[in-house]
């Protein structure tokens, strides 16, 4: 209902609205400094009524200071313009990780069986994003130019491409793997 979450993923103050992010759409609240307990949401984006489900599990969200939230679906990084408005559907889906995404040198990465953008973050200019990937595959990545011409440049956790196992096999953690990684979040350094 408009009055509560289902499932809080993530949330953003962006452009005097707070917007959450509850597992199958977006919520949001205009005027954050005024809210009040129970307050029932402005809007919602993403789906057709506040009581609709997107068939995608929305993850985290994220938002640049182009006035564009980033949202991880299962296998899609959607794109909308801010401020929310009811009922906005996305302006663009900028990754599709379901056709692969290219990586910098050659090749690609793909989905998965049971693989899903999780945590999911963008630097002020929106000219890198930074996504995380669940079990089976374990790694961080960034994507150089996301909106425009989306690149994989970087990806931790793995010594390659291909490589997807928790800590990559090895008998402990080491400071370059990674074992279900979760949210990611850029400091403002």
């Amino acid at each position: 209902n408009e009055y509560g979450l289902f499932s809080p993923r993530g949330i953003v103050i962006k452009n005097s609205q707070l917007i959450a992010s509850d597992g199958y759409r977006l919520l949001f609240w205009n005027n954050p400094q005024s809210l009040t307990n129970g307050k029932p949401a402005d809007g919602y984006a993403g789906v057709t009524s506040f009581h609709d489900k997107d068939i995608w599990t929305i993850n985290r969200i994220a938002a640049d200071n182009n006035n564009r939230l980033w949202v991880a679906h299962q296998s899609n990084v959607d794109v909308y313009q801010l401020p929310l408005t009811s009922g906005a559907k996305p302006i663009k889906t900028a990754i599709s990780y379901t056709t692969g995404l290219p990586v910098l040198g050659g090749g690609t990465i793909s989905r998965d069986f049971g693989d899903q953008f999780w945590g999911i973050d963008v630097d002020p200019d929106g000219n890198f994003l930074w996504l995380s990937t669940v079990e089976p595959i374990n790694r961080v990545f960034r994507v150089r130019d996301p909106f425009t011409n989306p690149v994989v440049d970087v990806i931790l956790g793995q010594t390659n491409m291909t490589g997807t196992a928790c800590n990559r096999n090895l008998p402990a953690p080491q400071a370059d793997t990674v074992c279900y990684p979760g949210a990611v979040k850029l400091d403002r350094e």
